[in-house]
């Protein structure tokens, strides 16, 4: 099973386009266009599951039209419609992995922990970034919580062994 921590999110599916199966592709990195991978992962269902692409073709400098195999009519790609799209760190190379900033949504699978207390709330299972105001999903021992992503709010940022330690607004260790 592909996990969390071994992929990067690149965009999400939009709406089919024609009747073909193709499908609007809205993305936040071109990775997939500097690397060598035939397929991306599109999160089905919970699951992370690879889909190998036959052709893609841009149209703007964040949108592309993307057919997948398998995916050859209108009703085929609607199914995929809204779903996120991510690529294996596998298929990065490691220099130019380690030297790119991190969006909010590679956070995915790190550890957060509260700056002030040392408390940790659990691991970072999804990000909401579809707002201003970012919104973490954290899940720990005591269940799941939400909590705010401002740069701001940062006080440790270790890329090396995934955990960001933020200074979580007074009262929000209260409600966990």
């Amino acid at each position: 099973m592909i996990k969390a921590e071994d992929v990067i999110r690149i965009g999400r599916l939009g709406k089919p386009h024609g009747i073909a199966g193709e499908l609007g592709f809205h993305f936040e990195d071109d990775v997939f266009d500097r690397t060598q991978c035939p397929y991306w992962l599109v999160m089905t269902d919970g699951i992370l599951v690879p889909f190998f692409w036959e052709s893609y073709r841009f149209r703007s400098e964040t949108t592309a039209l993307v057919k997948f195999e398998g995916v050859d009519n209108e009703r085929q790609a609607r199914a995929m419609s809204n779903q996120e799209v991510f690529y294996p760190k596998s298929q990065l190379d490691k220099d130019w992995y380690e030297h790119q900033p991190l969006t909010w949504t590679q956070l995915v699978g790190w550890q957060l922990t509260d700056a002030g207390s040392g408390a940790s709330f659990g691991e970072i299972t999804a990000v909401d970034d579809s707002t201003l105001n970012v919104l973490l999903e954290v899940r720990g021992p005591k269940g799941k919580l939400i909590v705010p992503a401002a740069e701001e709010l940062i006080e440790v940022f270790d890329k090396e062994n995934s955990c960001l330690s933020l200074r979580v607004p007074e009262g929000l260790l209260e409600m966990y």
